[in-house]
């Protein structure tokens, strides 16, 4: 039957026709029937779920981080004790995060393939101490952009001639 539908030409208007098979990468050690499984399953959307989980905690820290950031730099520096309440708060929910977050971690270091891919815990420590200086960093970006306008519209001022 196949070979009657190609004696009539009906795979002849098929977008690969009269081509070479696209070459993929062999790997002498991989057996082939793995290697085209695993390629159909990655073609079509598929997949490990190290990967999903090692995606997961990357944007759940971004989150938590960036929560953080922002929370401090909002509440500036020095804290009045209203503040200090409040940031205080902040790093108590972030310590409850960074908990399931290191459990997770531990879940993802058991199924990881390879060692060298494994990740630490993540310390609330460290993420309040990286906070508070990228805030202290931000506020002084703004207070240069401040100056740079200002000196930008003081010497417009100048330039004016009517004045």
């Amino acid at each position: 039957m196949i070979q009657e539908s190609m004696a009539r030409g009906d795979f002849r208007n098929l977008s690969g026709a009269d081509k070479p098979l696209n070459k993929f990468e062999y790997n002498p050690y991989a057996d082939p029937m793995t290697h085209n499984l695993n390629r159909i399953l990655f073609d079509n959307g598929y997949q490990p779920p190290w990967v999903v989980t090692q995606r997961d905690i990357r944007e759940t820290i971004a989150e938590i981080r960036n929560e953080l950031l922002e929370e401090r730099a909002r509440l500036g520096d020095p804290l009045a004790p209203k503040e200090q309440s409040k940031w205080e708060q902040l790093c108590e929910s972030a310590e409850g995060d960074l908990v399931k977050l290191n459990k997770t971690v531990d879940n993802y270091n058991l199924i990881v393939p390879m060692l060298n891919m494994q990740m630490v815990h993540f310390s609330l420590s460290r993420e309040i101490d990286r906070a508070v200086k990228g805030a202290h960093q931000h506020r002084l970006d703004q207070q240069r952009e401040r100056e740079k306008r200002s000196e930008r519209g003081g010497r417009k001022r100048k330039k004016d001639p009517t004045q």
